[in-house]
């Protein structure tokens, strides 16, 4: 009986586990998370389906991203804790949307064209990167499943709760991911991605955390006195939101973070001295507004020392 022959391609022929190893799982799962980032953010350009209709329309007077929201008024303003102006609370999603989708193009391109290029996002723990990825494309999912009804939205417990466990995991793991991360063998890598869409993400993230315990507390009526709990959140909630942002604008030295907080105070100050100063006095008078100017000052100084004296760090 003969021995059937083994060719010399047989022999060479690759094993499952070669061909998936670990570094093309991780590649493929970086990937995936990049592209359903895309797919969610871009979808939230419109507002979810309301009860009446399941037709959907770019927003008008209520814009809703994740948990936060921002309402636009033309008449009068009212006076509402940590409010940022609807025009500057579009501005940095729509710029965090933006740098997510040039952020994903070119890990495609990388990942097929250029793999060495991004060899800096799968080394060590920077390789975690899809943790927050997939985190805040569940953030945007929360924001599309809100029940919209004539410029109201609903927010049942689960959204609360899943909003809280969500942005808690993605500031802890976008933290940790940036410290790991060395994007400094590209120039590009490192200001789209690390500066701008980590950045930016993480800004914003700060904001998602705090808002929504307000919009809680209130919707489950826990507080007796509303009045009281807005004068409340709007003194922490200005101090918190700031002090954050600051500390990791500085600690990381990323300055997609404080220019991302930059305007999200020039639409908190812009939002709140549209309140008539009658409806002010009935809270904290002009302790939210001063505090945010203060906030806003202290950012610009934060980051003019960045640039001059951490812009070789920055930069590359």
């Amino acid at each position: 009986m003969q021995t059937p022959l083994i060719t010399s391609q047989e022999k060479e022929r690759p094993t499952l586990s070669q061909i998936f190893t670990p570094f093309e799982n991780m590649r493929l799962v970086s990937l995936i998370s990049w592209l359903l980032l895309v797919v969610t953010s871009f979808v939230s350009f419109f507002k979810p389906s309301s009860k009446e209709s399941h037709d959907r329309s770019l927003p008008s007077l209520l814009q809703i991203f994740w948990l936060s929201v921002s309402i636009k008024f033309d008449a009068r303003t009212f006076y509402f804790p940590a409010f940022v102006n609807c025009g500057f609370f579009n501005f940095c999603f729509y710029t965090l949307i933006a740098f997510i989708f040039l952020s994903c193009c070119i890990m495609f391109y990388s990942a097929f064209f250029e793999l060495e290029t991004i060899q800096g996002m799968f080394d060590g723990y920077s390789k975690f990167h899809f943790i927050p990825l997939l985190c805040t494309s569940a953030l945007f999912i929360i924001g599309e499943c809100l029940i919209v009804e004539k410029n109201n939205f609903e927010v049942r417990d689960i959204h609360f709760s899943f909003n809280l466990i969500f942005t808690v995991a993605a500031i802890a793991s976008l933290f940790f991911i940036q410290m790991k991360t060395n994007l400094s063998s590209s120039k590009a890598l490192h200001l789209i991605i690390k500066q701008g869409t980590y950045g930016i993400l993480m800004a914003l993230l700060v904001y998602n955390f705090f808002l929504p315990i307000f919009l809680f507390l209130l919707q489950k009526d826990l507080i007796n006195d509303e009045d009281k709990l807005a004068a409340n959140c709007g003194l922490s909630f200005s101090i918190l939101i700031g002090v954050c942002n600051l500390a990791l604008t500085f600690f990381l030295k990323n300055i997609g973070t404080g220019i991302t907080n930059l305007f999200l105070y020039i639409g908190m100050i812009i939002w709140f001295f549209k309140v008539q100063k009658k409806e002010r006095d009935e809270f904290n008078g002009l302790a939210d507004g001063i505090i945010d100017c203060c906030i806003a000052a202290i950012n610009l100084g934060i980051l003019a020392y960045l640039f001059i004296k951490k812009r070789q760090e920055i930069i590359i």
